[in-house]
């Protein structure tokens, strides 16, 4: 009798703290559903290309994510002395449980884990540990930055089986991690790690280091591109280039992409890249993507977009091309996801990403003088307080948006003239650029949508124009000398008034 007056007190304190738990979880619904992934999207300036998307049962029969305890990757020789012996004898720990998620609190340091977790993953391996040398030479010469103990915030190191250990690579931090001047890093700012450059040093090393032949790398690296880039549907010299790159038109390529810049899946390699953007006050924006690609209308569409830009997309079809072919059973394909709850704390972690206090302390009078140039310009038809931004979306030069679209989107018709390629030419093509928001515009050094510009100052000179003009940001590696079009706003100021103006920019 008192055994079984124990069993049942014990069932009965289990099944409280069940209730108390699943009281505390959110009312979660599915987020990739039929009717809200078809409704997530602009349509693509070539109305004849039809979209199709993986379908829910499909989507949730892939893969969960699980997320593994990271440590620190170091700028080789700043490691300290037997760090990679040391983690070779850690047993491998989960660090994202749903079931210790209770509070607000708990929510955002989960998001924190999601944002930092590797999504790819290459083996520090014996062969890796000999030649630390050759990364340690490229990081160099690539630009790469760390912190004050010699940290790549941008990698990880995780433990996955005791014995192995791996290098983590694509994870949100990945792009969107800033090294400070001081050594201080900016989560959400626009990022500096040279993706392009370090991905390219990986086929440099397969084929120095791992003796790849000549052939393969050529094969791995037309693989890539078709995967990230290709979009058959489109005519343009520049995807029938990466069709066919061997390795040093690949470096060139990879190399000619600047700070807060990079090829992502969906643009085109050596033609249209996109500048980083910060991911602060992402809650205000009603577009994401340069091309106004993906609405932003609630924390569900950022878990979208969230789980697009972390390999859903790949799945996507444009006519009969897919980047990776969906396959027959999802629990084996090459995609796996993050869970639904994983997204949602990711998501409510972003929401409170913040830019840093401005360093700039331009005078009040200087800076004053700048907002009225700003208002007598018409910055602010654009460019509107508070956000500094209209959240509209501005058709690029050769798209004439359908009559249907203006009762569908936020449109404004001021021609703006910027070099149109990244949205008739590639993957997220829609005939459109969002107007993006100056907060936070003087820490950042890529400007415009495909990062030509790397300052205030060369934004608002006259001479880039001019065909005979060298970017300082982007340019393709088939041109020496390039005009940067469009945005002509305040070319025709004088230096005091455009010195007043940027002051007043950098304030923001």
């Amino acid at each position: 009798m008192k055994i079984h007056r124990t069993v049942t007190i014990i069932t009965a304190f289990l099944l409280l703290v069940s209730f108390s738990f699943h009281r505390q979880m959110p009312d979660l619904p599915k987020i990739w559903t039929t009717e809200r992934i078809n409704s997530l999207f602009l349509p693509l300036a070539d109305s004849t290309t039809k979209v199709s998307m993986p379908t829910e049962d499909y989507y949730y029969k892939q893969r969960e994510r699980v997320i593994y305890k990271s440590y620190p990757m170091y700028m080789p020789g700043r490691e300290p002395k037997g760090y990679f012996d040391w983690l070779r004898k850690q047993e491998p720990e989960i660090v994202f449980n749903a079931e210790t998620i209770k509070t607000e609190a708990d929510y955002l340091n989960a998001g924190e884990i999601v944002y930092d977790a590797a999504t790819g993953f290459k083996p520090i391996d014996s062969l890796f540990l000999s030649n630390t040398s050759f990364w340690k030479k490229h990081w160099e010469q690539m630009g790469v930055k760390t912190d004050p103990k010699g940290i790549i915030p941008q990698l990880s190191v995780v433990v996955k089986k005791k014995g192995e250990i791996l290098l983590g690579i694509l994870s949100c931090g990945n792009c969107h991690s800033k090294v400070m001047p001081d050594g201080e890093v900016l989560k959400g700012g626009q990022g500096d790690f040279p993706f392009d450059q370090d991905n390219a040093a990986g086929f440099l090393y397969d084929s120095e280091i791992r003796k790849t032949p000549d052939s393969i790398v050529v094969k791995d690296i037309a693989f890539l591109n078709r995967m990230l880039f290709a979009a058959p549907w489109i005519k343009h010299p520049a995807h029938a280039a990466i069709e066919q790159m061997n390795l040093k038109e690949y470096m060139a390529a990879s190399y000619s992409v600047p700070e807060g810049v990079i090829t992502r899946h969906g643009s085109l390699l050596n033609a249209y890249p996109t500048a980083i953007p910060d991911l602060f006050n992402i809650k205000d924006r009603k577009y994401l993507d340069h091309t106004g690609l993906v609405k932003n209308r609630d924390i569900y569409d950022l878990m979208l977009y969230a789980t697009l830009n972390q390999e859903s997309d790949f799945l996507v079809g444009f006519n009969d091309f897919y980047a990776v072919k969906p396959g027959a059973d999802p629990a084996k394909g090459k995609v796996s996801r993050f869970t639904d709850l994983q997204l949602l704390t990711l998501a409510k972690f972003i929401y409170t990403l913040r830019p840093p206090e401005n360093p700039n302390k331009a005078s009040e009078a200087l800076a004053q003088q700048g907002k009225k140039i700003f208002a007598e310009e018409g910055c602010d038809i654009c460019h509107s307080p508070p956000h500094y931004s209209s959240n509209k979306l501005i058709p690029v030069t050769g798209f004439k948006p359908p009559a249907a679209h203006f009762a569908l989107y936020d449109i404004d018709t001021i021609a703006v003239d910027t070099d149109p390629g990244l949205s008739l030419y590639t993957r997220r093509a829609t005939g459109y650029y969002k107007v993006p928001s100056l907060i936070g515009v003087w820490n950042r050094t890529a400007l415009q949508h495909s990062g030509y510009i790397t300052s205030l100052e060369e934004l608002f000179n006259k001479a880039r124009l001019r065909d005979d003009y060298t970017p300082k940001g982007f340019k393709p590696t088939n041109v020496k000398t390039m005009a940067v079009k469009g945005h002509e706003f305040g070319l025709d100021l004088t230096a005091t008034d455009k010195a007043a103006l940027i002051a007043f920019l950098r304030s923001l």
